[in-house]
């Protein structure tokens, strides 16, 4: 069986930066860091990091973990280096992998700097799900347990329309969320880790939305974890059946039994995920798990808040009013997908338009470098005339690549030859750095074994997918304010089969 340990260090704030760019570069220097020394010692990492300080939990053979620690205490970055814990646990963390999980971005967080405190006097939290290490980064994770607040969990197949909801009930309620992000071993932030919300609504009272993202539901040290809730309310985005029909079994395994058998579950289903209700209300039914399923367009925050509000107990209108929020504190980089959206999970049942809709907002784009040399930010070029292969067939194929539903830009790589096969933009004012982007991202491709690279900017997404019939990469560029990212998948997708039914090579 492996071992654990568990320490707590401080870090100098100028070490960090003050600045949420500055601090990004420094996590990915220490999550590189980390990662090196792990590899060396033999053992595997997760880090977390908040405003001043450290925590990381390492799992491996005795003797690599002491080899670990020997290097970590004479750290000149790290100061006051203590163990927190150490003995035998499960296999828990990804090998090989080190994972930053950033509490806190400029601002000071106190409420991690008093949990710190606590692990540092101690004692330590009960051991719960999956060991003490577990314990000590779930509680680093997690938002504090409220004693009197309705809770509402959001567990998404994909990041986007949860975090939507809570940025659009962000900016509505002026109160704001805290988020604590995941960055990937490459430094790819995808997406809020846990994002939450409190706030004292008149009408329900005291309320907290909890949003357990998807890396979140797949984490093995987090499972088990999630505290009782009011509703849990469930976003179907998925474009097949068997991909709804897991992510629905997910998430009732991750509920549990015991804690939260009479939670009631609230399944929102998007476009395209709708057909897929009678099979969902089968597996329901069959767990003995009492839900309701309705189809509601998934970036219209309004509709979907609406839906979960007629689950909520309403408290009594003798009470006097909550006093006012504090004013809202603005998220770095996150922008509406609603805005200007086409299609997709948008067009509420009503006929809203883009101009009346409320917004929301889709996670934080990918702004960091990783190892695939991924741009920090979109890159440019000089303007671009369409690239052209001599063969008439990719050019039609990257045309026909344009009529997709929110798509701005299509381009088609080889990689046999590792060139451009041909690239075109639709006409808009930001041809020139799409075309940089596809020049880049084509210049470090998907490594083998993905099917393709999907990245988050602030209001669009761009998507790389190799295509290993035609030997190709697939480039797409979505319009400011599409990230309906289910739907452009499932686009490619039927694209692609009608192409090759075609006779495309």
């Amino acid at each position: 069986m492996p071992s654990s340990a568990v320490y707590v260090c401080d870090v100098a704030q100028e070490v960090l930066g003050r600045d949420p760019e500055a601090l990004r570069a420094s996590l990915l220097a220490l999550q590189a860091a980390s990662a090196e020394r792990n590899r060396q010692c033999g053992v595997r990492g997760l880090l977390a990091c908040g405003s001043g300080f450290l925590v990381e939990w390492l799992e491996g053979e005795q003797a690599g973990i002491r080899q670990a620690l020997d290097a970590i205490r004479a750290d000149p970055l790290r100061r006051n280096v203590q163990l927190l814990w150490a003995g035998a646990t499960p296999a828990l963390l990804g090998a090989g992998s080190t994972t930053v999980l950033s509490r806190a971005e400029a601002e000071a967080d106190t409420g991690s700097q008093a949990l710190v405190q606590r692990l540092r006097a101690g004692p330590l939290p009960a051991e719960g799900p999956a060991g003490v290490p577990a314990a000590i980064l779930r509680l680093l994770a997690e938002p504090a347990a409220g004693s009197t607040a309705q809770t509402i969990g959001l567990f998404g197949q994909t990041g986007v329309w949860p975090a939507g909801l809570l940025s659009h009930l962000e900016a509505r309620w002026r109160t704001a969320a805290h988020r604590t992000r995941l960055l990937g071993p490459q430094g790819l932030e995808r997406e809020a880790f846990i994002e939450h919300l409190d706030h004292v609504d008149p009408e329900f009272g005291p309320l907290t939305l909890i949003h357990h993202s998807p890396g979140l539901q797949a984490a093995a040290w987090m499972q088990g974890s999630i505290r009782p809730l009011t509703v849990a309310t469930l976003f179907f985005s998925g474009t097949t059946e068997q991909a709804v029909l897991d992510f629905a079994g997910s998430v009732l395994r991750q509920l549990g039994e015991a804690t939260h058998r009479e939670v009631p579950l609230l399944g929102l289903l998007g476009r395209a995920a709708a057909p897929f209700a009678p099979a969902l209300q089968a597996l329901f039914d069959g767990a003995g798990r009492a839900a309701s399923l309705v189809p509601v367009p998934l970036a219209d925050s309004a509709a979907v808040w609406s839906e979960i509000g007629h689950r909520l107990e309403r408290r009594s209108t003798s009470q006097p009013p909550p006093a006012a929020a504090p004013a809202v504190v603005a998220a770095a980089g996150r922008t509406a997908p609603g805005a200007g959206q086409v299609g997709g999970d948008v067009t509420s049942a009503a006929g809203a338009t883009a101009a009346t809709r409320p917004t929301g907002t889709a996670p934080a784009p990918a702004t960091a470098r990783t190892a695939m040399a991924l741009p920090a930010t979109a890159p440019t070029a000089p303007d671009p005339a369409p690239q052209q292969h001599p063969a008439r067939q990719s050019v039609a194929w990257v045309q026909h690549l344009l009529t997709l539903e929110g798509v701005a830009a299509a381009g088609l790589w080889c990689l046999e030859r590792h060139a451009p096969l041909a690239f075109h933009p639709r006409a808009s004012g930001n041809a020139r750095a799409l075309a940089g982007e596809f020049e880049t991202w084509c210049a470090a491709p998907v490594p083998e074994g993905a099917a393709d690279l999907l990245v988050r900017w602030q209001n669009r997404l761009s998507l790389l997918h190799r295509h290993e019939g035609a030997a190709a990469l697939v480039f797409l560029a979505t319009q400011e304010g599409y990230c309906n990212e289910p739907w452009l998948r499932l686009q490619l997708r039927a694209c692609l089969d009608e192409l090759e039914a075609a006779g495309w090579s």
